[in-house]
């Protein structure tokens, strides 16, 4: 097992900037994980701490999923291309 408060500080600062960057397809894929975790049952609070993301932002996800069910999909660059 790995024992917890392995990072420096400044280690975890970095991990942190790196997890809250908001690059167009790393936020398409943490969408992604935030929509198939809520549809699994999870609640947006354990998502969001799963996540490393606010409750807030899992509520946007959970929103945009139910408003864009019938709407085009999202590609793997984060371009819109509709469904067949």
């Amino acid at each position: 097992m790995i024992p917890p408060d392995f990072l420096t500080s400044s280690e975890r600062r970095e991990l942190q900037d790196s997890v809250r960057s908001n690059r167009e397809v790393h936020g398409v894929a943490r969408r992604a994980n935030a929509i198939l975790l809520l549809d699994n049952g999870k609640s947006c609070q354990v998502i969001a701490e799963f996540l490393c993301l606010d409750d807030d932002t899992i509520r946007g996800s959970a929103l945009f999923a139910c408003r864009h069910k019938a709407e085009p999909s999202w590609g793997s660059r984060g371009q819109h291309r509709r469904r067949k």
